[in-house]
């Protein structure tokens, strides 16, 4: 998860806003050949207008859909 999270860590702000109407979805294959969802999201993390929240979740579409892996990172407006 840390590998496609971190694409977002460093695309502008602005883009990053983009997803909080829209998250982006889309699936990977494991080398051993399984399949995986992964989905990114974004917050306001306490305020709009502040800091944003991105979520990225990780599951294998069967009972792991109900408890996926996931890991966030805290993007700030001043930052970029």
């Amino acid at each position: 998860m840390d590998e496609y999270l971190s694409r977002y860590k460093s695309r502008p702000f602005a883009e990053l806003l983009e997803l909080l109407e829209e998250g982006h979805r889309f699936e990977i294959t494991a080398p051993s050949g399984k399949e995986y969802q992964i989905e990114i999201q974004a917050f306001w993390n306490t305020n709009p207008d502040g800091d944003l929240r991105v979520i990225g979740s990780i599951d294998d579409g069967r009972w792991r859909a109900y408890f996926p892996l996931t890991d966030g990172l805290v993007v700030s407006p001043k930052s970029r």
